[in-house]
């Protein structure tokens, strides 16, 4: 099996734990995060060389293997979740070779090609935002509950832009959606906090 070319990064959390850092030791965690990723456990000379000493801030986010190599719990837990996820996809579509490439959605922890768009579906709260000043209630449930029964397809193809998706429906039942992009945004964000 290929490499993995990503790990999922999670700003929140991120942000958390180096609230308190410097930025060359902010630089530091990422780089040694970005080696463990790309090689693995790292001796004590990788970990010399990228940052030049064994900062004890920096430090404390990792720990050391039965052999004496360093790495990050979190990150290590993660790339095993993936490989598992990936592998566990690789067997369905061998044990399953009739099924077509459109019911394979994209998901948010499944990596495509560099140029592909990974598509996050909504939850209900992100659509309702979203057509807040729409003067029909219910249209958010319907497009909601359409798409999530059907897997987020549009025709034959996995949905790529929920908002324009809903744009479209709306313009099909005439209905007239104006939004507050800042609402929308802040709520985004809402919603990646709770993730």
């Amino acid at each position: 099996m290929a490499k993995d070319p990503a790990f999922l990064f999670y700003p929140n959390d991120f942000e958390s734990k180096t609230k308190f850092m410097s930025h060359e030791q902010v630089g530091m965690y990422l780089r040694l995060l970005i080696t463990q990723h790309q090689h693995g456990h790292m001796t004590e000379k990788q970990v010399l060389f990228i940052c030049g000493r064994l900062d004890s801030d920096v430090m404390e986010k990792f720990e050391i293997d039965e052999e004496g190599l360093y790495y990050n719990p979190r990150l290590e837990s993660e790339i095993k979740r993936r490989k598992a996820f990936s592998e566990s996809r690789r067997q369905n579509r061998m044990s399953k070779p009739e099924t077509s490439n459109t019911s394979l959605l994209h998901k948010e922890t499944e990596t495509e090609s560099e140029n592909s768009i990974v598509f996050a579906k909504p939850n209900i709260h992100q659509i309702k935002t979203y057509l807040k000043n729409c003067k029909h209630p219910d249209f958010a449930d319907k497009f909601y509950n359409y798409y999530e029964a059907n897997g987020w397809i549009m025709g034959n193809h996995p949905m790529k832009n929920w908002r324009a998706a809903c744009n479209m429906w709306a313009s099909r039942e005439r209905i007239e959606v104006t939004s507050n992009t800042r609402e929308i945004q802040k709520a985004d964000l809402t919603d990646w906090k709770d993730e």
